[in-house]
């Protein structure tokens, strides 16, 4: 399946309902945080020495499954919210990863300048009040020629896709899980084919689709050499 939202919103949730909502989303990670992981970490190669910041990780999904392709990557999951924060940790513990956490939004993230050598964002920039704050606070973190990987629904999609995914997530985690996803994707969803325009002028020096569908991957590199 191609793709679940990791979080139905950027506000801060209650303890017992962030569980829930991982816990449904979990049957989901193999099909989808997993893949795109691999996407990444194949178009990455070796990622030894580096350092790679995931932007609103929520329960941290995606940095877990990156960090096995990823042997010597120093990972750091970030999120605004500190249930979300504490579910990651867990979640890296149980599974003996060295991950390291940030507690801060995605337009400013307590790290120097130019610390990253890749950052990534899933299900992330559709949510965000300021998408543009977000890109600039990317490029600032990256050093020069560094990877950025986006993952994030396209509005565009062929409607059966989002049709079966409601489908699917109904069936998985019942009809919850269903509505938040029917709603999230009616009134968030980005227009894919927009984005690399939009990345280039926000100061990319390239971006590009790397895979199309009801969710999308755009691969960006930062300017100058690395």
């Amino acid at each position: 399946m191609d793709g679940g939202s990791d979080r139905p919103g950027t506000g801060e949730w209650p303890e017992d309902v962030a569980r829930t909502w991982a816990a449904g989303m979990e049957r989901s990670v193999r099909y989808d945080h997993r893949r795109w992981a691999r996407r990444i970490a194949a178009t990455l190669g070796s990622a030894r020495g580096k350092v790679l910041v995931d932007l609103g990780s929520g329960p941290g999904f995606l940095p877990a499954e990156l960090a096995p392709l990823l042997p010597g990557c120093r990972i750091i999951a970030t999120d605004a919210s500190p249930v979300m924060l504490r579910l990651a940790e867990e979640r890296f513990r149980d599974r003996g990863l060295d991950i390291g956490l940030r507690r801060c939004s995605a337009d400013a993230v307590p790290l120097p300048a130019a610390t990253a050598d890749v950052v990534t964002a899933k299900h992330l920039l559709r949510l965000l009040p300021d998408p543009d704050a977000m890109l600039a606070e990317v490029l600032r973190l990256l050093v020069p020629g560094g990877w950025f990987f986006l993952v994030d629904f396209d509005a565009e999609a062929p409607p059966w896709k989002a049709r079966a995914m409601e489908a699917w997530l109904r069936l998985t985690g019942g009809r919850a899980f269903a509505r938040i996803f029917r709603e999230s994707y009616r009134d968030t969803a980005l227009v894919a084919r927009e984005l690399p325009e939009r990345l280039r002028r926000a100061g990319f020096a390239e971006a590009r689709l790397a895979e199309e569908g009801l969710s999308f991957l755009l691969v960006a590199r930062a300017p100058g050499r690395e």
